[in-house]
């Protein structure tokens, strides 16, 4: 599977690699809700793209999965940082960042890991 989840009360990291599919998408975004409902708040994430070699993601399985994302509530307001290097990968993920947008998550797009770490350390 190209992906891989760790996460603590913190932070969740998730990282992603390989060639994905919409279905590999969806199995993390599953994961993903069943780590964070081990936590008492919702931590804050990094998902680091680097790895991608090849998205299988077309317009409408961006647009749902920001709308499933978007219609979800939190426990609380947390920090989303997505690392995406490749200007295709920055493009795709404006667009989910555009569409999904929530008042409960600050969702920031860096090209590399070390901004993204940075701007998760600060405060709030």
């Amino acid at each position: 599977m190209p992906f891989q989840i760790q996460g603590d009360a913190e932070i969740i990291r998730i990282t992603l690699s390989g060639q994905l599919t919409e279905a590999e998408i969806s199995e993390v975004g599953r994961e993903l809700i069943r780590l964070e409902a081990t936590y008492p708040t919702t931590p804050n994430r990094l998902t680091d793209l680097t790895g991608v070699e090849k998205g299988e993601l077309p317009f409408a399985a961006i647009h749902e999965r920001a709308k499933r994302n978007r219609e979800r509530v939190y426990t609380n307001k947390f920090k989303s940082a997505i690392v995406a290097p490749k200007t295709l990968d920055y493009g795709l993920t404006r667009i989910y960042q555009t569409l999904g947008e929530h008042p409960q998550v600050d969702l920031q797009i860096f090209k590399t890991r070390d901004e993204a770490e940075g701007w998760l350390a600060a405060k709030r």
